[in-house]
């Protein structure tokens, strides 16, 4: 299941390639047009990610590539995607979902 979010007046929705081909895309609306697909670098997916914006940053929580059991995020910080890291001692089954509160 993709999953979207408004970051900086901008829609960004977040998927698995086609052909559940296990990386993660995302692609860009800017009110008129889209951006078009692009893969996240190095971001490998199973299930549905889970996006949140917190302190001006796109948290992206998702289970790693190839049924990993492991929860993983990627933060993008406005011009770049800092890096996928494993969530220490976090295993799911799922697609995890965040909240901000």
């Amino acid at each position: 299941d993709p999953d979207a979010l408004v970051y900086n007046g901008q829609v960004y929705v977040f998927h698995e390639g086609r052909g559940d081909n296990g990386w993660l895309w995302c692609n860009v609306f800017d009110g008129n047009e889209w951006a078009g697909d692009h893969k996240i670098h190095k971001t490998g997916i199973t299930a549905g990610p889970s996006a949140v914006v917190y302190n001006d940053q796109i948290y992206l929580l998702h289970q790693g590539r190839e049924d990993s059991g492991w929860m993983w995020c990627n933060v993008f910080n406005g011009s770049e995607w800092v890096g996928d890291e494993e969530v220490p001692n976090t295993g799911i089954s799922e697609g995890p979902g965040a909240v901000i509160y």
